[in-house]
């Protein structure tokens, strides 16, 4: 496909139960992952046991009482997905890490060298599957947009829970041009949007493909910019257009550790020092970054680089966040057959590689808001359900 605003054409690879599967215990172990008291993770085998996401702690002890409940660790999740990206090195440089246990890249230069999106897929989930110590669910999906490879990718993970094969062979692959078609028929709330979607489902509009059937304009002018990012998504389109040109190399921010890096308490101080000054640039522009690289060079010369992107704007504390974990897994991956050959670093440099205009609104980790926020735009989408957004 080509055109100013028509989505690329993308690989997702996803890690099944990522925040559970990090931790390292065997397969035959239940393992419950706690934040806020509640489940937001499981193994397999917890699963068979009747444990559920979103239950509370006592519940899910009452149920599965030999399991393994752990509180979420985002530093362990990032720090232990580390070789599996750094082992994508050999298939393409434009990798970018979404969250731990899920990334994506364009796949029109891949899918040309190795003969095409299905031999791409095969060898993507032989490469994971190398790299991880504990055998869990893989997915590849491969569609026009992120959004809708994204979707392909945890569906391809949950047939490859079902069939346990372990051979890459239920990857999904979305033909070209047919993004709209396999979003369709998708429940609205794959949007994610709670208060969003909460008012779309009480207008009747149940599905993406329903959502995607209006006018952008009106869907615009009733639910604001949130509605019109939902709507390009759910029509198959990434979140935004396709950026012309490269954020201006002033924006880059550097360092040289004197002595050289090795610790990772010495990270985490210096990836909020580098975090605040690339936020205080962009913010003097009116911009706010939604890709990030992260660059370093190592006392051998070699220079390494990881790109992290998000859906909404990245705020000061979200850069720190993945520098530290950057630095972190890049520090630590040094033994047997995960070593990186790293070393000390000796260089820095973390730079947006995609920008946007700041309005002022910081999304949540994962994309969410806090209460307080959530609870107010869902009062105002309800109005503008009702009203429209003027």
């Amino acid at each position: 496909m080509s055109g100013p605003d028509l989505p690329t054409r993308s690989v997702v690879v996803w890690c099944a139960d990522w925040p559970a599967m990090s931790f390292g215990y065997p397969p035959e172990r239940a393992v419950v992952v706690m934040e806020a008291n509640r489940v937001i993770a499981t193994n397999p085998t917890a699963r068979r046991l009747g444990v559920e996401a979103g239950m509370r702690r006592r519940e899910a002890q009452r149920i599965a009482p030999g399991a393994e409940l752990c509180d979420r660790d985002l530093e362990r999740e990032a720090r232990t997905y580390e070789p599996i990206v750094a082992a994508f090195d050999e298939i393409t440089p434009r990798v970018e890490i979404t969250r731990p246990g899920s990334c994506l890249f364009p796949a029109r230069g891949p899918s040309r060298y190795f003969g095409g999106d299905g031999p791409l897929a095969e060898r993507l989930t032989s490469v994971v599957r190398r790299q991880l110590e504990v055998p869990t669910a893989v997915g590849v999906g491969i569609a026009d947009g992120g959004f809708a490879a994204t979707l392909a990718a945890r569906a391809s993970a949950e047939l490859d829970a079902r069939a346990r094969r372990g051979d890459g062979e239920v990857s999904i692959i979305v033909a070209e041009g047919e993004s709209p078609i396999f979003l369709a028929p998708m429940p609205i709330d794959t949007l994610g949007h709670v208060e969003l979607v909460d008012v779309l489902i009480r207008l009747g509009l149940n599905t993406l493909g329903a959502l995607s059937a209006l006018p952008e304009r009106d869907v615009l002018a009733r639910f604001g910019i949130e509605g019109s990012r939902a709507h390009r998504l759910a029509s198959g389109l990434d979140i935004r257009p396709p950026r012309l040109a490269e954020p201006p190399p002033d924006l880059d921010v550097t360092y040289e550790p004197d002595p050289p890096l090795e610790r990772v308490d010495q990270a985490a101080f210096l990836a909020k020092a580098l975090a605040d000054d690339l936020h205080a640039r962009l913010a003097s522009r009116g911009l706010a970054a939604v890709a990030i690289s992260i660059e370093a060079t190592t006392t051998e010369g070699r220079v390494i680089e990881r790109r992290w992107r998000h859906d909404g704007a990245l705020s000061s504390t979200a850069v720190a966040q993945r520098v530290r974990w950057q630095l972190d897994g890049w520090l630590t991956a040094t033994q047997g057959r995960r070593s990186l050959g790293a070393g000390a670093l000796v260089a820095l440099r973390v730079r947006p590689t995609e920008v946007t205009a700041d309005v002022g609104r910081q999304l949540g980790f994962w994309g969410g808001a806090d209460a307080a926020s959530t609870r107010a735009r869902a009062g105002l989408a309800r109005v503008q359900g009702l009203l429209g957004s003027e």
